[in-house]
C-alpha cells in the first residue's frame, strides 16, 4: 500500500463511519496517487481519474433524480 498524505472527508452511511484519503503510490503503481473509500468492514482503491469518473456519475445521478422527484437542491 502507499503511504497516506491526508483524509479528504469522513462520513457516515447510516451506522458505518466512512473515510476518504489520499495516498501516494500503491502495491502496483508508486508513481501515481490513489484515493482509498474504507472502513473496518471494505477498502476500495480507485486511481485519480476512476476516483474524478465515479464522483461526476454521482452527481449526475443526484441531479437527474431531484430533477426527476421535482426537489430542491436542499434535499
Amino acid at each position: 500500500m502507499g503511504e497516506k498524505i491526508r483524509d479528504l472527508a469522513k462520513l457516515q452511511l447510516r451506522d458505518m463511519p466512512v473515510h476518504i484519503e489520499l495516498n501516494a503510490g500503491s502495491a502496483y503503481h508508486s508513481d501515481s496517487n490513489y484515493i482509498h473509500i474504507q472502513n473496518d468492514r471494505f477498502r476500495l482503491e480507485l486511481s485519480d481519474r476512476e476516483y474524478l469518473q465515479i464522483a461526476v456519475a454521482v452527481r449526475a445521478a443526484a441531479d437527474k433524480i431531484k430533477k426527476y422527484k421535482e426537489l430542491d437542491d436542499d434535499a
